[in-house]
């Protein structure tokens, strides 16, 4: 089975993402663990970034997908 369009779009959008603001993050060397633990939160703050950018980018063709696996109207019309 293949992952649908939308899905396959936000792996790629967040791993585009979360690397590049790894690879910035990577250029600092921490001279205390104080500074590590700052370094970390950042990365983390990069990668949650990451996600949340990609999901915003791949909604849209969620909700189309969602729509045609459940048949529901696109003008959002009540078939009852």
């Amino acid at each position: 089975m293949t992952l649908p369009l939308f899905a396959r779009k936000f792996i790629v959008d967040f791993v585009e993402t979360a690397l590049a603001a790894v690879f910035a993050i990577s250029v600092a060397f921490p001279a205390t663990p104080g500074d590590l633990k700052a370094l970390g939160a950042a990365a983390g703050i990069g990668v949650i970034g990451a996600a949340i950018s990609s999901a915003r980018r791949a909604v849209p063709g969620l909700l189309l997908w969602l729509n045609a696996k459940l048949n529901v109207p696109a003008d959002g019309s009540d078939d009852t």
